[in-house]
């Protein structure tokens, strides 16, 4: 039924016997045509139907990532409202020392898609510091970016390790780029109003 290590050379096998070996088999049998008729198959091509199910899932989560990053920079799965919603963010940036400071909040996305969007924010306002986070599970993550011209009086690394701070978590990363990551979810608002206050 198994069998692994315990100790050092000392290995443990698990093995049903008599009657009970029948049971185990019996128990096999069912789990095995349960899985067939979940999976629309039958009991001998099921690994094959499992390795096809697995692989398009992987597939369709791939799409669902892309578009979702389409969406995020206004890309034509936006069904042509992404250039509209670019522009409504970069109208809410702020006047800080400097430049601009804006914050944005993008649920259900990965880090590269935050990074995308806030390098995509900085380059279209100039002069300015850019953070986008968002939830996604049970994790809240911050993507903090500074215009070369402004990293003499921000740095990317100290702004996103107070903003993180706000939702449980730290980071850093380079002067003009850094990263962040925390778990407590419902402070995400918070870390974002933050991200201002830091700025001055």
């Amino acid at each position: 039924m198994s069998e692994g290590g315990v100790a050092a050379g000392v290995r443990r096998i698990e093995a049903a016997t008599g009657l009970n070996a029948l049971a185990y088999v019996r128990e096999l049998e069912g789990v095995v045509k349960s899985a067939a008729r979940a999976a629309r198959s039958g009991t001998h091509d099921l690994p094959e139907k499992i390795e096809r199910l697995v692989e398009k899932d992987r597939s369709l989560e791939k799409e669902i990532v892309d578009l979702k990053r389409k969406i995020a920079l206004g890309g034509p799965a936006n069904g042509g409202a992404g250039g509209s919603a670019m522009e409504e963010r970069i109208q809410s940036a702020r006047e800080i020392p400097g430049g601009k400071a804006l914050a944005v909040r993008l649920d259900g996305s990965d880090a590269g898609t935050l990074r995308d969007l806030a390098d995509q924010l900085r380059d279209k306002l100039g002069d300015s510091v850019v953070v986008v986070g968002g939830v996604t599970g049970d994790k809240v993550q911050l993507v903090v970016t500074v215009a070369k011209s402004l990293v003499g009086r921000y740095k990317a690394g100290d702004v996103v390790k107070q903003v993180a701070a706000v939702v449980g978590g730290s980071g850093g990363g380079r002067p003009d780029m850094a990263q962040a990551g925390g778990t407590l979810v419902d402070k995400i608002d918070d870390a974002l109003a933050r991200f201002y206050v830091v700025l001055g």
